[in-house]
């Protein structure tokens, strides 16, 4: 509740027990002037005092009217102090909340980079990895070509020497024959 509708409850009670003061004086008038007409009139003497009888208990109801409302603009007012305590204590945990809730954005942007960091930093490793591995088997691809070509290589020279050896064998024969041939000669 805003301090214009406190001020606003106040004004109109204060309007309120305003007209009964006037209701009251307007009363005591008419009853005092009636009853300098009833001493000049005995019979209006009966009907003066039912009136101011009556007058008293309608001036009594309006006394505990009166007594009733200020005692209900009292506990509003307590209860309006007491919203807006509440409404201030409220208002209080909002802004704890937004600073918290700013902090926690905070915290998740951060969060974000870092994740964003930690996935390039993975992805670069991957790339490391899948690098390496090509590396060894292109050394591994090269050494079976190596082994292959050693092995191709052992082969002719194997070939060779087994030519080389044909062939040797051939000319020890031949110079066997000779030399038989020259023996027998």
């Amino acid at each position: 509740m805003s301090i214009k509708r406190i001020t606003t409850g106040q004004d109109s009670f204060l309007d309120i027990v305003a007209n009964l003061v006037g209701i009251l004086i307007i009363l005591v008038v008419v009853v005092s002037a009636q009853a300098g007409s009833a001493k000049k009139n005995p019979h209006a003497n009966v009907d003066l005092e039912s009136k101011i009888s009556e007058l008293k208990q309608e001036l009594s109801q309006q006394s505990d009217t009166a007594t009733k409302l200020h005692r209900d603009n009292h506990q509003l007012e307590n209860r309006i102090l007491e919203e807006n305590r509440l409404a201030a204590t409220l208002t209080q945990k909002r802004h704890q909340m937004l600073v918290q809730l700013g902090i926690v954005k905070k915290q998740i942007a951060k969060q974000r980079v870092e994740n964003k960091r930690a996935l390039s930093l993975r992805k670069r490793q991957e790339e490391f990895a899948q690098q390496q591995r090509e590396i060894v088997l292109a050394t591994h691809q090269a050494a079976i070509a190596e082994q292959a070509a050693i092995k191709e290589a052992n082969e002719k020279a194997i070939e060779k020497a087994i030519e080389n050896q044909i062939e040797l064998e051939a000319a020890k024969r031949d110079l066997k024959s000779r030399l038989d041939e020259i023996h027998r000669e």
